[in-house]
């Protein structure tokens, strides 16, 4: 019985190693798709989808009515996990890309993944308290916080994000950055993660000075254990600049939660939604 026990565990962990060496394969694999235009590292509109007008969604115009969410990291924060079946999208629950409003479904737009989120888990809660729900996402899989600084691979991104939300002059309430298990993998120093996240936070506040910012703790991907040096940059973040605020702690959510060993499962994010929106409403108290 013991033998069996520890055969299952052996198989348990070469699976969970091989799954992290097929998706950093696939990785750059994707990478190299995107560095010669064949194909977008993140969801765009189709053809078929067509933006609502504004005047079906007139709470924009009122800072009050709507709350408004960016969305910035890698997967954890995209659409990469377990789509939930039969989901419908909530009345007044919008996504906002390139100046336009969609409804907002899985996967989002500005999002890698083909999965679910915790974001539209996240909107039917916030929905109690406001009249609309709008996220902006800026989120690529398997992304390190250098690829989001200046002189990084997707820093165009974010800037393409923040002058299309200042162009629609959409009021934002909040900014949420979930990203770190690629710069787990890699051993990126605290001294290192701290710099470049800094810096991405000070590109956030040229656009959005009176915004706040949530760092979640995501630093747990597949056969990786949280890393403290990310983890410890992200708290001296919190404790050293005004207007940033400790997220959820995602490395709380062990492998019940993760379906391959990284990605949320639909408890999982059903979980980290109910998390983010206890978090949001105790700083309102």
């Amino acid at each position: 019985m013991v033998w069996l026990k520890r055969s299952f565990l052996i198989l348990l962990l070469l699976a969970v190693f091989v799954a992290g060496a097929l998706f950093q394969r696939n990785v750059q694999v994707n990478r190299l798709l995107e560095r010669h235009g064949l194909r977008h590292p993140y969801h765009v509109p189709s053809s078929t989808d067509l933006p609502i007008e504004s005047s079906q969604a007139p709470v924009l115009a009122d800072d009050n009515a709507a709350f408004t969410g960016l969305l910035l990291g890698q997967s954890n924060a995209g659409s990469h996990g377990l789509t939930f079946k039969d989901q419908t999208t909530p009345v007044n629950s919008y996504q906002f890309w390139q100046g336009n409003l969609y409804p907002a479904s899985d996967p989002l737009f500005g999002s890698s993944g083909d999965g679910g989120s915790i974001w539209t888990q996240l909107s039917p809660r916030l929905l109690d308290d406001h009249q609309a729900v709008v996220w902006a996402a800026t989120v690529v899989g398997a992304t390190s916080v250098a690829d989001w600084a200046p002189g990084g691979a997707y820093h165009q991104h974010l800037l393409d994000m923040l002058r299309a939300i200042q162009s629609a002059k959409v009021p934002v309430d909040a900014i949420f950055w979930m990203q770190g298990e690629t710069d787990a993998t890699r051993k990126t120093t605290e001294e290192e993660y701290f710099q470049r996240l800094r810096r991405v936070i000070e590109v956030l506040r040229s656009s959005l000075p009176d915004t706040a910012i949530y760092l979640a703790k995501s630093t747990r991907c597949y056969q990786y254990e949280p890393y403290e040096p990310v983890r410890k940059a992200i708290d001296q973040l919190v404790a050293e600049i005004d207007g940033v605020y400790p997220g959820i702690d995602l490395d709380t959510l062990g492998l019940g939660f993760r379906f391959d060993g990284c990605h949320l499962t639909q408890e999982g994010q059903t979980l980290a939604a109910q998390q983010w929106y206890e978090l949001l409403q105790s700083g309102k108290e």
